[in-house]
């Protein structure tokens, strides 16, 4: 489509390398890596134990409370959002908000929560299954998130598409 563009206005990022763009950067630039040994499940039966894993991260300090209510890779995406939004310098009370749109890519969603409550289900039944569960676990939870917390009120929604999830969200 002709005159219409993507622009990049502030970055905002969090992975194994570190909990912010510039620890990133720095991490990136010395030539550490970010895979080490697989610490969230005990992975001694399978033949790769390396992974990357986003270590030291305390929900608790960053969301208080509400962290409870976040899947992992919703935490994990506001954060990176919120670099973003600060990064970019952009003042929201100054825009319209009606034209301001939240697309983000996920392969899966919530799969952190999807594993809990299956455990829960099979050990404590059906019942002890948590009533945050779906809004937990959906793949535009964390796009709706963002947009509840900016008050962004244009389009909405997740791409879900494996591996090319974010550059279908930039495209879209």
């Amino acid at each position: 489509m002709p005159g219409r563009r993507v622009v990049i206005t502030g970055v905002g990022a969090i992975c194994a390398l570190g909990h912010n763009r510039h620890e990133i950067e720095q991490a990136a630039r010395s030539g550490r890596s970010g895979a080490q040994r697989v610490t969230r499940f005990d992975a001694s039966t399978i033949a790769c134990q390396i992974a990357c894993e986003i270590r030291g991260w305390d929900a608790e300090a960053y969301f208080g409370h509400e962290a409870k209510k976040l899947d992992l890779f919703t935490q994990y995406g506001l954060k990176a959002a919120d670099e973003a939004v600060e990064d970019s310098g952009i003042d929201l009370s100054r825009i319209d908000l009606w034209r301001a749109s939240v697309v983000t890519g996920s392969g899966i969603g919530g799969l952190h929560e999807i594993e809990r409550q299956y455990r829960i289900l099979l050990e404590k039944g059906a019942r002890r299954i948590s009533p945050h569960f779906v809004p937990k676990m959906m793949v535009n939870a964390l796009s709706g998130q963002i947009s509840i917390k900016y008050g962004l009120k244009g389009e909405n929604y997740a791409t879900a598409s494996a591996c090319a999830s974010s550059s279908h969200a930039i495209g879209l």
